[in-house]
């Protein structure tokens, strides 16, 4: 099964306003994730500078002419290995922002597509995922409330019941998506590499790994 993936490297909106740096993220169709992306980024240079780097321009969203920033860059000889969906359901998870306060959002089912490559000589798992009745635990009240994202613009945030409730299936129909796929683990071996595909426990994520997933719910203070 062939695939082609491009690496997408860009600003770091999550980290705290006295530090810098880059977030990597990977697609399989660049002209889709322009569209998807363009919705939800508002910063018209940034978007110009993706938009130059796609047309073949070495171009980044740093402060740095270094070439492994280049925001589009795609590997000729990267090697595509394996392939799955894992499902979880129910669950409750605490997420940090910027500076480390927490928030625990409750989710019905957490739907990740996992794959599997080798891009720049390096052995890597990547993650896009899907989050179905979502809300976050309410600090202030006695309850939930919505989830609204505030980090990186790489999420769908759809919203069809906003607002506080004591009853988590009111947020049924509220999802999140990721519109990429997050880098998520690099192994030594491919051996290695086929041990994690063929792991089949239910709770395939460490709380840790769920936290970096889902950092650009609370982006740097969400």
């Amino acid at each position: 099964m062939e695939k082609v993936m491009y690496k997408i490297t860009l600003y770091d909106r999550n980290m705290p306003s006295c530090t810098s740096g880059v977030y990597e993220i990977y697609c399989d169709d660049i002209d889709e994730f322009e569209k998807e992306w363009t919705k939800l980024e508002t910063d018209k240079l940034r978007i110009e500078r993706f938009r130059k780097s796609k047309a073949g321009e070495m171009v980044t969203d740093y402060y740095s002419e270094a070439p492994e920033l280049n925001i589009v860059q795609k590997d000729e000889n990267e090697k595509f290995y394996f392939e799955k969906t894992v499902v979880m359901y129910d669950k409750n998870v605490m997420v940090y922002n910027a500076y480390l306060f927490p928030s625990e959002l409750h989710i019905d089912k957490c739907e990740f597509q996992i794959r599997y490559v080798k891009v720049w000589g390096e052995l890597l798992r990547l993650v896009k995922y899907k989050l179905t009745g979502v809300c976050r635990e309410d600090w202030l009240f006695d309850g939930k409330k919505e989830v609204r994202c505030y980090g990186n613009p790489i999420l769908k945030n759809n919203i069809l019941f906003n607002g506080r409730s004591g009853n988590i299936t009111d947020y049924s129909k509220n999802t999140v998506e990721s519109i990429a796929y997050y880098p998520l683990g690099t192994f030594e071996t491919e051996k290695a590499m086929k041990q994690d595909y063929d792991d089949t426990r239910e709770e395939f994520f460490a709380e840790e790994e769920l936290d970096i997933l889902f950092s650009d719910i609370l982006g740097e203070a969400g």
